[in-house]
């Protein structure tokens, strides 16, 4: 595998909208897929990141600069060819580039299923504390972790 980590193209929009689909299927209440219009202005605003692997969409990053010291990790999404193999790490790995970026100290928060273990233990692993459960977070029995990053 030769994986490259990049900010995502609007020639990516497809792939990344056919991503979101397959990990975040409709109608599982553990997985939210991204609403209407947030992937391509997330594109357009440069904050997704794109897994690539011989040319093909594996893995994406999205995120958002709410204020100048506030930011929120809204979907890391990996193909299920791909997962297991550092994909979730690269894109992390590229996400940490971009905060460093910051002339702010800024403060990161996501949220997550809490069936998503591997998610949990990526977050985990870069430093993320979970900070509260949010009951309900995306309607009835939707509920989600907050994990935080000071």
């Amino acid at each position: 595998m030769e994986l490259k980590v990049r900010v995502a193209l609007p020639t990516d929009l497809a792939d990344l909208i056919a991503l979101d689909a397959e990990c975040f299927p409709k109608g599982n209440t553990d997985l939210e897929p991204a609403p209407a219009g947030e992937i391509e202005t997330g594109v357009e605003d440069g904050g997704v990141f794109a897994a690539v692997d011989e040319n093909t969409v594996v893995g994406m990053l999205q995120f958002d600069k709410i204020s100048s010291n506030e930011w929120e990790l809204l979907t890391l999404a990996i193909t299920n060819s791909h997962r297991s193999q550092g994909v979730g790490q690269a894109l992390m790995e590229r996400f940490f580039v971009e905060l460093s970026q910051s002339p702010y100290i800024v403060t990161v928060s996501c949220m997550t299923s809490p069936s998503n273990h591997a998610m949990q233990g990526l977050l985990e692993s870069f430093g993320f504390v979970q900070v509260g459960l949010m009951e309900n977070y995306f309607g009835p029995g939707k509920h989600r972790l907050k994990f935080q990053l000071n």
